[in-house]
């Protein structure tokens, strides 16, 4: 089933009011965002719908619950769409719930013998290997922001650039604490 069918059965099937003209066509993150909509609230996906359900998983931010916002304003781009069909959308597909808080890290200075030190690092490095991964996972979305609208000033992307810079503040204090927690581990 090619997407345009889709989109006119879709349109019809749940009534969507349909007064633009002929001529009107959907461009840019518009007409993903309707893609998106249909395509996930359809049961099967044609090869179509890769682009638009590729830009609607990557929209990833440090938290639930703005993850969670970003995903239903790029839904609400779709002029012709009802919010009782983004929330089916959203619920069907939700974002990955808050990553727990690293532990606090260990003050300098203070005394450790080898267990709690290897107890730390078994802790810490998965922690650090996801953190890496989602450090990727926001640079990626950073630049595709920057390249679709330009520079960070601009003030189109300041959003992703908080959170990568924050991310990336929170993963050097974490491979400064592993790097130190090493250190004292060859030592003992």
């Amino acid at each position: 089933m090619k997407i345009k069918a889709m989109v006119a059965a879709t349109a019809f099937a749940v009534s969507l009011p349909i007064s633009a003209s002929a001529q009107e066509v959907l461009t840019g993150d518009t007409r993903l965002a309707c893609e998106a909509v249909l395509c996930l609230a359809a049961p099967t996906r044609p090869t179509e719908c890769a682009a638009s359900i590729a830009k609607y998983f990557s929209i990833s931010l440090r938290r639930f619950s703005q993850t969670l916002r970003a995903r239903r304003n790029f839904l609400s781009l779709c002029p012709r769409v009802d919010t009782a069909t983004i929330d089916h959308v959203i619920n069907t597909y939700p974002p990955e719930p808050d990553p727990p808080e690293p532990p606090a890290p260990i003050q300098p200075g203070t005394p450790v013998n080898r267990s709690e030190i290897e107890a730390r690092l078994a802790y810490l490095l998965p922690l650090f290997e996801k953190k890496a991964t989602l450090l990727t996972n926001l640079r990626a979305t950073l630049d595709s922001c920057t390249a679709q609208n330009g520079r960070v000033e601009d003030g189109f992307c300041a959003p992703q650039s908080t959170d990568y810079s924050s991310e990336s503040g929170a993963a050097q204090v974490m491979s400064d604490e592993i790097a130190r927690l090493q250190n004292a581990l060859s030592t003992l």
